[in-house]
């Protein structure tokens, strides 16, 4: 009579870890690099938000009056010839001028204010304070979160 015995499973040794493997060396180099790109993206987009940072800057210190009034506005324009070019922004003024600010930017309405920024800049009347305060933080929204 044929008796079967179970076979006994020999396991073989451990192996240690280690990072010597060449894949080990693929996932650190995709990686630098994939970091180096996004610190280089990073760096780019910095520098080129340099503008808005400088204008934010000019606003935050802005005189209350007429001087500081049109500074507001000689500021957003300066802003809007360096975003999107003199060809395309020399030539908007007054409702032209506000719609496009609107359309540019992000929760920006200008508009509601059109009647005292048009006095403002072309009359001898300048808004009241509260007024003047509402259209400066919707230029500083504009210059945050325009395209």
């Amino acid at each position: 009579m044929d008796t079967w015995t179970t076979p006994t499973l020999i396991e073989p040794d451990r192996i240690a870890f280690t990072f010597d493997a060449p894949g080990w060396k693929v996932v650190g180099i995709i990686l630098l690099i994939s970091l180096s790109l996004l610190i280089y993206r990073q760096w780019r987009s910095y520098l080129r938000n340099a503008y808005r940072r400088k204008a934010l800057l000019q606003m935050k210190e802005l005189a209350p009056g007429r001087d500081g009034w049109m500074t507001m506005w000689i500021l957003t324009r300066q802003v809007a010839i360096h975003r999107f070019g003199r060809e395309r922004t020399a030539s908007l003024k007054g409702l032209a001028w506000l719609s496009f600010l609107e359309k540019t930017g992000k929760n920006v309405n200008l508009m509601a204010h059109s009647t005292a920024i048009h006095q403002g800049i072309y009359g001898a009347e300048l808004p009241s304070e509260p007024t003047a305060r509402a259209v400066l933080q919707e230029l500083i929204q504009w210059i945050k979160s325009h395209e």
